[in-house]
Parts: C-alpha cells; sequence; structure tokens
C-alpha cells in the first residue's frame, strides 16, 4: 500500500492507496490552514478505521511545495521520518506537477505564494529544465485566477501522477522552497 500526505497548500488531504494505485480510503479537509497537529492524528484515523498497519505500508509520498512553508516543511518531516524508521520508498511531488497534470492545456499556472504574491509556472517547458527555473514569485493581481489542487481527481487518477513522482534517497530529499519564509508578523 501506498500513502500521500499533502498539506502544502490552503488544505489537508491524506489517503491511502493500494499497490494499484486505487484509492482505499482518505481524509479531506477543506481550507485548513494550521496542519501541523492534524498530520499525525488523521494519517493513525486512516490507519485504525480501514485495520492497516503502519508496516504495511510500502511507500510515503508528500508534496514537497511550492506551497505553505510550514505545511510542506511538516509533511516532509512526517512522512521522511516514518520512511526513514520503517526503511520504506520515500516519495515526493510537486504542487505544480500535480496542476500540470490536472491542467494539461494551461500554459502558466498560478499559485497562492502568501504575502500579495503568487506563484507563476511555465509549464510549457517542465521537464526540459529544472522545475525552479520555470516558477517566478509575482504581485497579485487582482485578474488572475489562483490554480488550486483537485484531490478528487488526485483521488480517482492516482495512477496519473507516479511519472512524477522523484524517488531518491529520503535524506536527499530536499523541499521546494522558491522564496524566503516569512517568520512572525509581516514588517
Amino acid at each position: 500500500m501506498k500513502a500521500y500526505l499533502d498539506t502544502a497548500t490552503e488544505d489537508f488531504y491524506v489517503a491511502i492507496f493500494d499497490m494499484n494505485n486505487s484509492l482505499i480510503d482518505k481524509i479531506y479537509l477543506q481550507n485548513y490552514r494550521k496542519k501541523v497537529s492534524l498530520i499525525p492524528k488523521q494519517f493513525n484515523e486512516l490507519l485504525e478505521r480501514n485495520s492497516i498497519r503502519i508496516d504495511q505500508i510500502s511507500e510515503f509520498i508528500t508534496n514537497i511545495g511550492p506551497g505553505f512553508f510550514t505545511g510542506v516543511r511538516s509533511g516532509m518531516v512526517f512522512f521522511r521520518t516514518i520512511s526513514m524508521q520503517l526503511n520504506k520508498q520515500f516519495s515526493t511531488i510537486s504542487t505544480f506537477e500535480i496542476l500540470h497534470e490536472q491542467n494539461p492545456d494551461s500554459n502558466i499556472l498560478y499559485l497562492d505564494a502568501q504575502g500579495n504574491k503568487i506563484y507563476r509556472f511555465d509549464s510549457r517547458y517542465y521537464g526540459q529544465v529544472n522545475i525552479k527555473d520555470l516558477i517566478d514569485v509575482i504581485d497579485n493581481p487582482s485578474n488572475i485566477t489562483l490554480n488550486k489542487i483537485d484531490f478528487d481527481h488526485l483521488s480517482k487518477n492516482f495512477n496519473n501522477y507516479v511519472k512524477y513522482f522523484n524517488q531518491q534517497k529520503a535524506i536527499e530529499q530536499e523541499v521546494l522552497y522558491i522564496k524566503k519564509p516569512q517568520i512572525g508578523e509581516k514588517k
């Protein structure tokens, strides 16, 4: 089985998939910004209600951003630590890879970067250069519609996302930081 955790954006999503990438169960909470305490609680709830032991999970997958600084870091650390302790596969995917899969006809994708900024992703060159080189941080103009992860699509079509998984050693995985995080109050 595979476990997927996404705490990178304003939503909270954790799911378990079978080895054929079919959904077993999920917990999806919309517009839930404070996620740190949810991660272990909701993951354990998912395991318990499906009578799954953590050692039955063969792969732990998480979204490495860009997105909310604390959410990205928390999800990464949680699943990376478990995978290393259990000697299981740890994989990552980026927010823009998910959005690229969900919006194949969009050349430019936009994501909330907080602080009146947005991330702009030029998907026309995806796969040809480093993903960081395709992402800019710009001021948030009022006429831009932000993209949002469709977790229903991800749940029903998880097999389509496997091609994006980065499966390097867990200790070598890094979050996708594009801008410096804002710690504390705005200055």
